[in-house]
């Protein structure tokens, strides 16, 4: 969660298999875009709670973050 100017949860970590799914919930009081590194994955967020999916199928340890405010909020590990 990004509320009220800062990350409320901490980066959150997560670690999947290759080829699976992977469905990240964001919630926030702003509007930005959650980039993920690596896969060059762009998803809109805005105020409320914003999920997308796609499948990590690239192995390596990669970031998204806020786009705009530069906020790393995942570290997703595919194995």
């Amino acid at each position: 969660m990004y509320l009220n100017g800062e990350l409320s949860d901490g980066l959150q970590q997560i670690e999947v298999d290759s080829g699976t799914e992977v469905t990240l919930v964001v919630e926030t009081d702003i509007v930005d875009e959650v980039h993920v590194h690596g896969y060059d994955l762009f998803f809109d967020v805005s105020p409320g709670v914003t999920e997308f999916s796609f499948v990590a199928d690239i192995p390596g340890i990669f970031e998204a973050e806020l786009e705009h405010l530069g906020v790393p909020i995942v570290k997703l590990e595919v194995r």
